[in-house]
């Protein structure tokens, strides 16, 4: 990045993603559902244990899975979640890559956006969140679902959770940067490291 050029609008100092609001999104979101529903499959807890509520905060430790196009099970991983103002950011870590979410709020908890793949900026998708609770995010893109769950403190965090520490830590604020530590050194801790 050039000294010209402007700062990433996302916390990760990665590429932002490119219009987060452009037509195709607003299409896509028309195809979803409006708001989340207990019957969802993203509703079953499925990262283990239960994280606490965090009280309207969707700021911290979270872990991702998606779904779809020509995968028929679920490829999971980890993601840091930060949102400022009207914007939602999640920077999801799996085995197949690094992804950065960006969406803006639509209207209660639902977050209309887009992902980019960070290693192949080509590839990327309309996305719909829909927060159905401060520890649930019921995701869809373009091929299929992408859902989000808080992880509980001391859930093992995944092979990568180092290096996707290691990557952000510095770019966050000083809140969710002492929130993104801790968890890790706790992990840390508890593998006995």
């Amino acid at each position: 990045m050039s000294d010209d050029a402007p700062a990433p609008r996302n916390p990760f100092g990665a590429p932002d993603v490119p219009a987060i609001d452009g037509d195709d999104v607003v299409a896509f979101a028309a195809t979803v559902p409006t708001a989340a529903s207990p019957d969802d499959e993203n509703a079953p807890l499925w990262t283990g244990a239960r994280a606490p509520e965090t009280a309207g905060a969707l700021d911290g430790a979270w872990a991702g899975r998606w779904r779809g196009g020509a995968r028929s099970v679920w490829t999971t991983g980890t993601a840091i979640v930060h949102v400022a103002e009207d914007r939602l950011f999640a920077l999801v870590r799996d085995p197949g890559g690094s992804y950065l979410i960006e969406a803006k709020r639509a209207g209660g908890d639902r977050w209309l956006g887009r992902y980019a793949n960070l290693a192949m900026p080509g590839d990327s998708t309309p996305w719909v969140g829909l927060a159905a609770s401060d520890g649930r995010i019921d995701g869809f893109w373009a091929h299929g679902r992408w859902d989000l769950r808080r992880r509980a403190t001391g859930e093992a965090a995944g092979k990568d959770v180092a290096a996707q520490v290691a990557a952000c830590v510095r770019t966050l604020p000083p809140d969710l940067a002492r929130e993104v530590l801790d968890f890790a050194e706790f992990v840390r801790a508890r593998r006995g490291r």
